[in-house]
């Protein structure tokens, strides 16, 4: 197999087998952020990726993101009903701020009535990455009629929780978010969610 290596870190670019089939990566190393929360009893709004964060997350360029996977696994307690909103920051200010959601995961329904635990896991992937940015209070590559609009809840005086710890990072243009949603029930989830994602220049 013919590979050829970038001059800067020799990863590899392309390879190709004996009978001259090739591929192309899409991208290099894929960072991880991993967010572990358990008995969620009300809304709450989290911060994932904190795109102007290089130096908490591990990512170095904060122009925008590329997403290539989400993993939710979530369990859920006597019967509570929630709707997991994935959402990118279109706009935000010291009041409020409004969202594009990406992906929405409903956890509503009652499977298991019988102990009223349901245990859900779901994964996303795109192959090619979603590119994620926004200029001037929109997205560039997406289309959503989905999102929260001047919500107070999403404001930069307000640190949110995030993979880096609780009330860590206040959220900001760009960055990935999830606000949980919980719409009846009285009951609790617990959840973890890891992206995987790279980030760009703008």
């Amino acid at each position: 197999m013919g590979i050829v290596k970038k001059p800067d870190n020799c990863s590899e670019v392309q390879g190709g087998n004996i009978n001259a089939d090739a591929y192309v990566m899409p991208h290099g190393d894929t960072k991880l952020a991993i967010l572990r929360k358990a008995d969620i009893a009300d809304d709450e709004y989290f911060v994932l990726v904190d795109l102007s964060d290089s130096t908490q997350f591990p990512h170095t360029e904060t122009g925008k993101i590329r997403l290539y996977s989400i993993t939710l696994t979530s369990e859920k307690a006597t019967d509570g009903q929630f709707i997991f909103y994935f959402g990118v920051i279109i706009e935000v200010d010291g009041t409020d701020g409004s969202t594009k959601h990406i992906l929405v995961v409903d956890l509503e329904s009652v499977l298991n009535p019988t102990d009223s635990t349901d245990r859900f896991v779901y994964q996303f992937k795109w192959d090619g990455g979603i590119d994620l940015e926004v200029s001037a209070g929109a997205m560039v590559n997406v289309v959503s009629n989905g999102g929260e609009t001047d919500d107070v809840e999403w404001n930069t005086g307000s640190a949110l929780d995030s993979p880096v710890g609780d009330t860590s990072n206040a959220p900001g243009a760009g960055d990935l978010v999830l606000f949980v949603d919980e719409t009846g029930g009285s009951g609790t989830v617990s959840f973890t969610v890891t992206v995987e994602y790279t980030t760009e220049e703008a």
